[in-house]
This record gives C-alpha cells, structure tokens and sequence, in this order.
C-alpha cells in the first residue's frame, strides 16, 4: 500500500470488518508506518474512553435481564481458538519487535541508557562539587539579615562520645545580627553540656561562633576536614560528606557530612566526627525575629555599644533602646587602642580594607571587604572586646553618602620594565647582564618601596584617629600602648628602608651618583607631623623609581632621577628615625 490508510480502513481493521485480503496487506502497512500506526492507536484509546465510560455510568443503569445464557461460556470456548505454545508465541514477538522502524527506535533506546548509566556513574564527585555550591548560594540567601531584624535558628545538639552507648542532647537558639552571633541554651549548662562541648571545639579549631547550620560555618569545617566531598542519596535527602585524609591529632577532626534537602537546598543535619566524640547538629526551625521584640539582655549581646556595659543591657528611664549609651566605666579611647594593637599584631594594618571608626557609644571595626577566613580571624580576635562592633556585611548608605577611607593598596602600578633605545637603557643592560635580572632587580625594588608605603599609611590613619590634643588626653599607659605601635611601624619602615639603600647603591656607583649624609634633625615635631613627612617622601620616591624602571607615561632616565631619588632617601631616613624615637 503506498498512501496511508483511511479512518474507515482503520476502524474496520479494528472492528475485523475487512475482506481477508486487506486484512493482511493493511497489517503489512501498519508494521511499516508510523503514522497509521500511531492513529490506530489513538483509535483504541478512544474507544477505551467509550467501554470504559458505558461500564461505569451506562451499564449500572441498565436492568438485569430477565435470564442467563448458560451455554454462552460454553459456545465461546469451542469457537476460540487453541493458545500457541510458549516458543512459538515469543519467536513471533520477536519477528514482529525487530521490525526496521522498532530496531532503530530500539537502538535509540539502549544508547540513551548507556549514556544514563555513565553519567550516573561519573557524577559522585562533580555533583558533590555542585551540590556544595548551591548549598552555599541558597544559604547565603536565606540567612540574608533584613533591617530591624535578626535570624533566630533552633537547633538540637546530640553528642556522643567514643566507647559510650548513652549520648548528651541539648536544644540551643542561635540569635544572629549583623553584628554578632549569640548561642543561648534551653537548658541548664551543666558539666555534661553538648553546648558547651560543642562551643569548646569551635575555639580549639579556630571556628567562629556564627548559625550552626550556615555556609560560612560549614566552609570553615570542611576546610579543616579536607579532602574530596562524596554524596550519597539517603531518601528523599542528600548526604554530603567530607573526610580527613592527614594524620589526626588524639582529639583532631576527622569528618564532616551534611544532610541536605534537595528541593530548598538547605542544611538540615550537619554531624562533626572527632576522635573522642561526635557532634550531630540538627535545624528545628529558622526565623526572623524583629529587634523591637527582643529582650534589653539580649539585644545587647546582639547590638554590642546599643546600650551594654560588659554585657548586659543598661535601659534608662525616657531613653528608647536606639538612644541608650554606654556607661562612662568603659574608656573607648583605651578600647580603641586595644583594637589598633591587635590588628597592628595580624598585621591587619598594612594596606588591608580595614577600617576603624570612633563614635561616642563604640568602636566600629569594618572587614566586610575581606575574604571570609580573614574576617573570621580578626573576628575572634576582637570577640572579648567591650563596646566593639565587627561589622562583616556592606553598610547600606544613603544616597550622597561617602564611603570611609581605607588604607592605600600596597602597590598600584604595573612593574613591567621600560625598554627604550638609549645609552642610558643599554648600560643598565649591560649591568644586569639579562632581561630577567633586570626584571627581577625591578620587582624586589618595588616591594621594598611598598613595605616602607604601607608602614607610613598605616601610621597616617593612626594619627588622623589620635592626633596630638586626643593623644594627651591618653592615660600614661595608653599613651605607652600607642607609641609601641608608632615605634614598630617606624622600626619595619627603616628596615625596608635600608634595604632600598643597600640595593640601589650599584646603581649609584654605576652613574657616578654621590652618596648624600642625612642632616639630623633635633627640633621637636609629634610624630603625627613627622609620619605625614615621611610618607609625603616616600610617596616621591616611589614615584621616581616607577618613572625610572617601569613602563611610565613619564619617562625619566636612571641619570637624572638617581641624584634625585639619593636626596629623597637621605631625608626619609632622618624621618623614619624620628618615628622610631617615639
């Protein structure tokens, strides 16, 4: 048959109506085209619908009939023909199956699994991989602080030691700002507190105290846990899990897992397993709370300086809790020395986007600008400090508002080596005896000139905060504490200093450069007046070394800026003495 088959050829094929001779030429048609295959098909679905709709409405309706038939199971026995045997009803199958059209759609079909099994196969590490990134996102999301309000997170904590049957469990609401973090338990914290084991941990391991159950906690952990994340299906859950491959300590972390939910991508479970104990952290329910609801003792955990003294809320009478202050016993000047020094010892001065602000009621320290290990650090670093607020996120600004200022990056210029057609270029050539000295020669300049930059910011923001009048107001041993950290910043500046003059003296040599004895000076000037010099000078100098050994828009030859950078240097030296004499 070469056209398709008609509505009336195929009804009456269904119906046997057709002479025998169609009969098979039209299940000849039916095993080569699709197309009447498929609407034959939807002719038999059709009159399904039809049987199906008169068995269940019309026939119930219908009365029973007056008597059987009782030889009608009889005469249908004997006109129904005899089953085949089981091989020859499953060669005909066969046959029939392995028609051209069904072995491609058959081939079709093996080839999608194959590629299903394989990608089932290989997806245990990259899905594990991708499944931790949208853990992150979608908690980063969801644990978002809206204003006014803060994050309350219940959850259960179930310890079990190694070599015990019994177990410790513990519920504990974790009350989070933008500010803070403040676990509280509903129970007693006893000796055999699981909050208060739990706690200890974090410390030993270097783990801020933040939402149990949040994206930043759980990077911390599995970063000291290590190794490739494994994922398994546990229901309709996910297991996520991430096990030490070092050598551990008596008491060290050796795995970490997480129990997802695949719809929300939120952490339900997340258990810590230590060689003495295990941690099981479960999430019973997280909501936002506005800050209007919260308890004085509360809030002045949560919103450090909104009206604590050594942590506890100090309400007074016609005062609104926004308007409370602190109490005169905390001295925010020595506060905020204690904030300098400690991040002047992590080296958290030195050209790091952080910045210190003095109000009347706290010391404000920003590092939302810091990678996430960084804020942790200084974070738990500054967590003992009264009246100090560590703020992690972007402040929401107004519109026209400015942005503070922060510290200067260490190095803003390229440090690619300037070649030119000149005399003066081919004898530093020459001197260097490669490109690579050269550029070698170059960088470590640079980086000298950088560390004497940072040292001289770092003390141009420490006088902008203490200048002379607030520094005389300092008590003695507060003023001792400022000047240490002045005479550190100038002892770092004069050492990279000296480097720049022992590694630019060839050079003199080399143009004929005469060596310049630094004047000393013995008038008396505040060290705040002597850093604002000395980094105006370095400022210069480094100018001049960029112009000099890196590609400039202002090109300047080693000949005339070397006298020039000399002089420079000698009066930087005379400064940076003076700052160390602080």
């Amino acid at each position: 048959m070469n056209s398709h088959l008609t509505p009336q050829q195929l009804l009456s094929y269904l119906d046997g109506e057709l002479p025998k001779a169609e009969i098979a030429n039209t299940a000849q048609h039916l095993h080569s085209c699709w197309t009447c295959r498929t609407e034959i098909e939807r002719l038999e679905r059709d009159i399904a619908v039809i049987l199906d709709a008169h068995h269940e409405s019309f026939a119930p309706s219908m009365p029973q009939p007056p008597s059987a038939w009782p030889s009608f199971d009889a005469l249908m026995a004997k006109t129904e023909p005899q089953p085949k045997k089981s091989w020859v009803r499953f060669r005909e199958a066969l046959q029939s199956f392995f028609m051209p059209a069904r072995g491609i759609a058959f081939a079709a079909l093996i080839a999608v699994i194959a590629v299903l099994v394989v990608f089932k196969l290989d997806t245990h590490t990259v899905s594990a991989k991708e499944v931790l990134r949208q853990v992150c996102v979608a908690n980063d999301k969801h644990n978002e602080i809206p204003t006014a309000q803060v994050i309350k997170q219940h959850v259960h904590i179930r310890r079990l030691l190694k070599g015990q049957n019994q177990s410790q469990s513990e519920a504990m609401d974790v009350w989070k700002s933008r500010r803070a973090t403040v676990w509280k338990s509903s129970e007693a914290e006893g000796e055999e507190s699981a909050v208060i084991a739990l706690r200890e941990e974090y410390a030993a391991n270097g783990v801020a105290i933040d939402l149990p159950l949040s994206s930043s906690t759980v990077d911390a952990w599995r970063k000291l846990a290590g190794g490739e994340p494994a994922i398994k299906s546990e229901g309709k859950e996910l297991d996520l899990s991430f096990t030490k491959t070092s050598e551990l300590s008596a008491d060290g972390l050796s795995s970490v897992s997480l129990r997802i939910q695949p719809e929300t991508w939120r952490i339900a479970k997340m258990t810590l397993q230590f060689q003495d104990a295990t941690f099981e952290i479960t999430e019973d329910n997280l909501s936002l709370v506005a800050v209007s609801a919260l308890p004085y003792s509360l809030l002045a955990e949560l919103e450090p300086g909104s009206g604590s003294v050594n942590g506890r809320a100090q309400p007074s009478v016609g005062r609104s809790v926004a308007e409370t202050v602190l109490s005169p016993e905390i001295n925010l000047d020595a506060v905020q020395l204690n904030v300098l020094m400690t991040l002047h010892q992590l080296h958290a001065d030195l050209g790091e986007p952080v910045t210190v602000t003095h109000t009347s009621q706290r010391v404000d320290v920003s590092v939302w600008q810091l990678p996430p290990e960084r804020q942790n650090e200084i974070r738990m670093a500054l967590q003992n400090e009264p009246g100090v607020t560590v703020q992690t996120t972007a402040p929401v600004r107004r519109k026209g508002e400015m942005t503070p200022a922060i510290s200067r990056p260490l190095s803003e210029a390229s440090a690619k080596i300037m070649v030119a057609p000149d005399v003066e270029d081919e004898t530093l050539a020459k001197f260097f005896g490669s490109a690579e000295k050269e550029q070698a020669f170059t960088n470590k300049l640079l980086d000298q000139s950088s560390m004497v930059l940072a040292h001289l910011y770092a003390l141009r923001n420490l006088q902008a905060q203490f200048p002379p009048e607030r520094e005389r107001a300092l008590s003695s041993a507060d003023r001792a504490q400022l000047a240490s950290i002045v005479a550190d910043h100038g002892a770092a500046a004069a050492s990279a200093l000296r480097a720049l003059q022992d590694q630019i003296s060839p050079l003199n040599t080399l143009f004929h450069v005469a060596a310049t004895r630094p004047e000393s000076d013995d008038s008396a000037t505040s060290w705040q007046d002597e850093s604002v010099d000395a980094l105006s000078t370095a400022r210069s100098t480094d100018r001049l070394f960029r112009s000099v050994f890196t590609t400039s828009e202002i090109p300047v030859s080693p000949r005339d800026a070397l006298p020039q950078i000399q002089q420079l240097l000698s009066h930087l030296v005379v400064e940076v003495h003076g700052l160390r004499k602080m």
